[in-house]
């Protein structure tokens, strides 16, 4: 389970899990999803992530989405479109 620090309000210190998919870049994916009060990545971040955008492509079935720190699964998509 995730610690919350009390004072560091709604940061959660948890490291992200190794070898992200795609490519993804750890440092940012720590920075997004544990010491952050404002806003994500830069709009387009995945755009540049070349094998995100190869498997989209290629797939033909819904992709899944997983929680950085956890490995949960947060998202199925597209579905239904």
């Amino acid at each position: 389970m995730p610690t919350v620090i009390p004072k560091l309000s709604s940061f959660i210190i948890s490291p992200v899990q190794k070898n992200l998919r795609w490519d993804c870049d750890t440092k940012k994916a720590d920075e997004i999803c544990n010491f952050n009060r404002h806003y994500a990545e830069f709009s387009g971040y995945f755009e540049t992530r070349r094998k995100f955008k190869e498997e989209a492509l290629a797939s033909t079935s819904p992709m899944k989405f997983f929680d950085s720190n956890t490995g949960k699964l947060l998202f199925t998509a597209p579905i239904g479109r």
